[in-house]
């Protein structure tokens, strides 16, 4: 049986009392990306269930077998924002969760929750292991 870098198992989290995620099963081995979609305020609540500073209404989640909370105590997982942390302040976590935003058109923004167990950009060679979790859909839209 292998290890998984991240591991998610019927993962289900609430905004007020609606779903943004139901029953979300999910690994990322090493070196694999996921890259979740849907809107800032949910992206947000969900980084907080990732990290551990929220629970979940229901599920797991383990980095490296460890539960989000230890996982941050053993800097197995860390918090980075590009648009704020200077490049020499990223976290030496090996997993490493961050915001991004980037243009869809002029007018037409979208954010994504990335969370990666390599922190180089993926190529056009390395598509089928980025993982791609549509929120508007995992949940409906409210």
């Amino acid at each position: 049986m292998s290890i998984h870098a991240v591991e998610i198992r019927d993962l289900t989290v609430f905004v007020d009392k609606y779903p943004i995620v139901r029953g979300l099963n999910l690994t990322i081995a090493p070196a694999e990306w996921a890259v979740f979609v849907g809107h800032p305020s949910d992206l947000r609540r969900l980084s907080l269930v990732l990290m551990g500073s929220s629970l979940p209404e229901e599920g797991e989640i383990f980095y490296y077998n460890e539960p989000p909370r230890r996982a941050l105590e053993r800097n197995i997982i860390g918090l980075w924002s590009p648009a704020t942390d200077a490049l020499v302040m990223m976290p030496s976590a090996p997993i490493l969760l961050t915001f991004a935003t980037l243009p869809l058109s002029f007018t037409l923004f979208q954010t994504f929750l990335i969370l990666t167990t390599n922190i180089n950009f993926p190529s056009f060679k390395s598509i089928n292991q980025l993982k791609i979790i549509d929120l508007t859909k995992q949940g409906g839209i409210k």
